[in-house]
């Protein structure tokens, strides 16, 4: 009954990432070349180490990585750019899409679906990274329908909210509509697919250089996050911008900065 709800105490959710990433079906968008591949294999780091992802705590757990766009040879290339340790590394499993094919398949098909929710249940992963949802999913028709996608995508939600993990699908941002960047509205194709997910990530880049994270959801405050690429670590690293969270257009940022390196502005 309603009373019941009412008086009921309910768990908090399980955090993938700290106020960030609760479990469930999330989506991480971006332009091409914006860096979504690196931002979350960075994050599968923090999973299996146990550390922190851009300034919040992740509990340590094992990882599923379906780099379905890359080699197991580019893999190993970035992980060693990040500086994966090898205690670290055990506790992360990698399919490349041949592998993909050959254990699971494709994730519109129902039997594939049963396979993939037997591994996870089998292996307790903490997180699992899907690099891309258009190579999952390939051979799928009419995903800007919502008809379609909803009923592919409704399963694989179910199945992380039961089994609490993040299921982390990297996916592709349309052409800007606007001036003001939106990750429900970003992602390519079919809104249905922000409307069944639970945590939809935008990782943006404007006209000056500067990127930023913006993060939404069922169970996540609004929040943006300024990061630069630091080369060093392969990683990003959070940024304390004090413009980040004024509403202010790429022109005027310059004028800005500007200002404030010029000392004729109110700081």
């Amino acid at each position: 009954s309603g009373l019941d709800i009412l008086t009921s105490d309910f768990p908090e959710p399980v955090w993938a990432v700290t106020h960030l990433f609760p479990s469930g079906l999330a989506f991480l968008g971006g332009r091409p070349k914006v860096g979504k591949s690196w931002l979350a294999l960075q994050l599968a780091y923090a999973v299996v180490s146990g550390g922190m992802f851009l300034g919040n705590n992740v509990e340590q757990g094992n990882v599923l990585y379906l780099a379905l766009e890359d080699s197991k040879r580019r893999m190993q290339e970035r992980m060693i750019a990040q500086s994966w340790t090898a205690d670290a590394a055990q506790y992360m499993s990698v399919l490349t899409l041949d592998d993909f094919q050959k254990y699971i398949g494709f994730l519109h098909i129902r039997e594939n679906v049963k396979i993939f929710s037997s591994l996870i249940q089998k292996e307790r992963y903490r997180l699992v990274v899907v690099d891309t949802m258009s190579r999952a999913f390939s051979g799928m028709r009419d995903l800007d329908k919502s008809e379609v996608v909803t009923p592919a995508l409704s399963p694989l939600q179910q199945l992380a909210n039961s089994r609490n993990f993040l299921l982390l699908f990297v996916d592709h941002h349309a052409k800007p509509k606007g001036m003001n960047p939106n990750p429900v509205d970003d992602l390519m194709s079919s809104t249905a697919k922000s409307a069944v997910a639970d945590t939809l990530a935008g990782l943006y880049r404007d006209d000056v250089g500067k990127k930023k994270l913006m993060v939404t959801g069922r169970d996540v405050e609004n929040t943006t996050i300024v990061v630069r690429w630091d080369r060093q670590t392969a990683a990003y690293q959070v940024v304390t911008d004090e413009v980040a969270n004024i509403d202010l257009s790429p022109n005027e940022v310059k004028v800005y900065r500007w200002l404030k390196e010029n000392k004729r502005g109110r700081m």
